[in-house]
This record gives C-alpha cells, sequence and structure tokens, in this order.
C-alpha cells in the first residue's frame, strides 16, 4: 500500500482505503454486515464481514472481484505466502481458498469464535474466544495448541524471526509464546482487555489495551523506562485485575446481541 495509508472498517457495511492523513480515498462497499477484519495483498484488499462472507476488491476502484462463503455471522480473514484465502468465522470452521475454491476445510477448528488468523512465511495461527491459539500448516493439519489464556484472545502475531507467538487476551495479558516448545515465555498484565499486540522490526512490542493507553515494550535495557515507572505500571494493572475479579463476568449470550448493523448511527455533518 502507498506509505502511510490504511483501511477501515465499519458497522454501516463498508470499508474504505484512507490516506495517511485519514482522508477516505476508496469506498468498498458489497457486504451486508459490518466489516470486521481487513487484510491486503498485493493490488487487493480482503474483507470479512458479518454476513457470513468473506469479499476481495481490487484497490485501485474498488470493484469486487470475488465473494467467498466463509462460515456464520463475523468473519476473519487472512492471506497466505502462497496468495490463498484463509477464513474462520463464528461458526468455528477454518477455511483455505484458492481462487473461487475452498480447498481446505477444517470444522471445529476451534471451540468457539474464531477471532484472528495471521500467517508467517511457513504456519499460521489462530486466536479463538475458547481462550487458545492454534498453529497450523498451509493446508490446515494442527501443529500445536497454545492454552494458558483465561479468556477471549483477541489476537495473535508471529514475531519477525517466526520463533514466537504473542497474543492479546480479554484476561488482560499479553503472552509471549516460543513456537519451537509451544511454553509460554513471559506473561504481561495489563490494567484491561489488551485489544491487540504487534512486533515491531527492532523486536519491541506495542500493545493496544481497553484502558485507552498504547505501550511500547522492550527487551533492551538501554531503551526501558524507569524501574520506578515499571512498578507502578505493574500495581495499575494488577489492582486493575483484582477489581476485574470482583466484578465477575459482563459477557451476555451472543444470541441476546443486537445486530451491530441495526444500531442507531450518527451520521456526519
Amino acid at each position: 500500500s502507498e506509505k502511510g495509508s490504511f483501511y477501515s472498517g465499519s458497522k454501516d457495511r463498508t470499508a474504505f482505503k484512507c490516506d495517511r492523513e485519514g482522508n477516505p480515498c476508496i469506498q468498498f462497499q458489497g457486504h451486508e454486515g459490518p466489516v470486521c477484519s481487513i487484510v491486503e495483498i498485493g493490488a487487493k484488499v480482503v474483507t470479512g464481514a458479518w454476513d457470513g462472507k468473506a469479499k476481495v476488491w481490487d484497490t485501485s476502484n474498488g470493484t469486487c472481484l470475488l465473494t467467498l462463503d466463509a462460515g456464520a455471522h463475523a468473519v476473519a480473514v487472512a492471506t497466505l505466502p502462497t496468495g490463498e484465502i484463509v477464513t474462520g468465522s463464528q461458526d468455528k470452521t477454518l477455511r483455505v481458498f484458492r481462487g473461487e475454491s475452498c480447498v481446505h476445510k477444517i470444522d471445529e477448528a476451534h471451540g468457539d469464535i474464531i477471532r484472528f488468523i495471521t500467517a508467517s512465511s511457513n504456519a499460521m495461527a489462530t486466536a479463538s474466544n475458547d481462550g487458545s491459539v492454534k498453529l497450523w500448516s498451509f493446508d490446515g493439519l494442527q501443529m500445536s495448541a497454545l492454552g494458558g489464556h483465561q479468556s477471549y484472545v483477541y489476537g495473535v502475531e508471529f514475531s519477525g524471526d517466526n520463533t514466537e507467538i504473542i497474543s492479546a487476551s480479554d484476561d488482560s495479558t499479553m503472552k509471549v509464546w516460543s513456537i519451537n516448545d509451544s511454553q509460554c515465555k513471559q506473561s504481561v498484565i495489563h490494567a484491561g482487555t489488551v485489544w491487540q499486540a504487534i512486533p515491531m522490526p527492532n523486536t519491541d512490542i506495542v500493545s493496544a489495551c481497553a484502558d485507552m493507553i498504547v505501550r511500547v515494550w522492550t527487551r533492551d535495557p538501554a531503551r526501558m523506562t524507569s524501574e520506578e515507572e515499571r512498578k507502578t505500571q505493574q500495581e495499575i494493572a494488577q489492582q486493575a485485575a483484582v477489581a476485574a475479579a470482583q466484578k465477575g463476568s459482563s459477557s451476555v449470550p451472543m444470541d441476546s446481541v443486537i445486530d451491530i448493523s441495526k444500531m442507531p448511527i450518527t451520521e456526519s455533518i
């Protein structure tokens, strides 16, 4: 993509490509549910939505090139180095598409909704509401399962050297896993839900938390913040964890949740 540009998906059932200033450049319109997942592949972009579909678009003009039946309700999308498209959805099924054809289908890939999918040069990883992260071969064979989170896992990414997995969870932790032995190497507590954690080229990790703070984590002692500030961060996170445990779960059954696309929206003026 052009330097600094990005994509945005919305509950109004559309997606946009925006320039570095946030100005919409191209609109992608055609889904029948809120757009919840977007990934770019060359001159194309793939979107997943709450209509159980994945769509492939031409980024130059917004034309829909393919519509893929990806399961039910919310759909997560990713692309493989092979050019194939991977989808996961609320029906717990993982699908691999080559063009219009579904070449691999893994039923019950997880015990709950598949939230996120990512791929490295030789494997793919999935995150789920069942609290686990799983690693898969490109042809859909499960390689390992990483268990340890106490709630939904919202995000998962491979480290730059493909030796680690970084996961983000509703249990207020970011975890770093060794791919070699499937063990958790580190669990970093936050003051709220960790929505996503992304490894950077210099091996730092950036996390986005529900406390509205983005944090940068490093292994380099010379770049670490002061010991006092790190201690304060840990204390705040621990206090938040205790408060959350006392409050209990605020989750509700999925079948009682209102369709987000039917909720009121605020029109721009």
